[in-house]
């Protein structure tokens, strides 16, 4: 083996101990997460019963007065598609919470870098927020009906990237604004505009011009409209395609930036 060979092969292998390494650390931060899911049982029954009395209240007397076809099952998955974020923020939210708490800078006294950090918070919270939804999604398609198991997992891959998308966002939001009830206030903006500026409650079509631009980019109307072409087999407004692409460039690019906001957040040793 020549000499520029061996140094190849020792960079490869620097290369994978580095990624086991930010992985491993990654994984600890998951498994700790994971771990405190228990904690928010009220939060989640409480998220149910809102979701059931939504689906059977305002569900069933919005469909029995709009002329829309299958308006009832498109309904019920642009909901499911809220809730999501609404577990998403809360979940993201979590870490402004544990760095008040101390907790942050107690992570930055481990051997775990900040990438390694916000790499295993940000998936710890797609994943909590996706778990807590299992139960609203299992609802949704049980009233809708499946006829392809390929398709439900086609959608939990989708809504899992959909989750750690959100997450990233709010960290990111959170770490730049640095205090719990400013970030409150902003975060309950920013989900009642995305909501309603998306086609979680009515399809592209009905929208004024100036609505569809604004809901044509937003990653909750990517969601909808992929959920909706999995099960209802229909393309209300986007091309599937299109909006599993935007998922992908979500998750990967929210990450991306909680990494760099993290990064400039805490330069001096401290989140404060």
């Amino acid at each position: 083996m020549t000499y520029s060979s061996t140094l190849q092969v020792q960079a490869y292998r620097e290369g994978d101990w580095r990624c086991s390494i930010i992985l491993r650390g990654a994984l600890a931060i998951i498994e700790r997460d994971v771990k405190k899911m228990s904690r928010y049982k009220f939060f989640l029954i409480m998220r149910i019963l809102s979701f059931i009395i939504q689906i059977s209240v305002f569900g069933i007397v919005a469909s029995s007065i709009v002329s829309f076809m299958n308006f009832y099952k498109f309904y019920l998955l642009g909901v499911y598609t809220s809730i999501l974020f609404a577990m998403s923020t809360f979940t993201g939210y979590d870490v402004i919470e544990e760095a008040e708490d101390g907790l942050f800078d107690y992570y930055l006294s481990l051997p775990i870098s900040r990438r390694e950090f916000i790499i295993g918070k940000t998936i710890s919270s797609g994943l909590t927020s996706l778990t807590y939804s299992i139960p609203m999604l299992i609802i949704v398609l049980a009233l809708i009906g499946i006829s392809n198991p390929l398709n439900v997992l086609v959608a939990l891959f989708s809504a899992l990237l959909f989750a750690l998308g959100v997450s990233g966002l709010i960290i990111s939001i959170a770490m730049i604004i640095k205090s719990a009830d400013i970030s409150d206030i902003i975060f309950g903006v920013i989900s009642t505009l995305l909501i309603r500026l998306s086609t979680v409650y009515y399809p592209l079509a009905v929208m004024p011009d100036y609505y569809k631009i604004l809901a044509e980019v937003n990653p909750i109307t990517h969601l909808s409209e992929f959920l909706r072409f999995l099960f209802l087999g229909a393309n209300y407004s986007l091309p599937p395609e299109g909006s599993l692409i935007a998922l992908i460039g979500l998750a990967a690019g929210s990450t991306s930036i909680a990494i760099i906001v993290v990064e400039k957040a805490i330069e001096g040793g401290s989140w404060r």
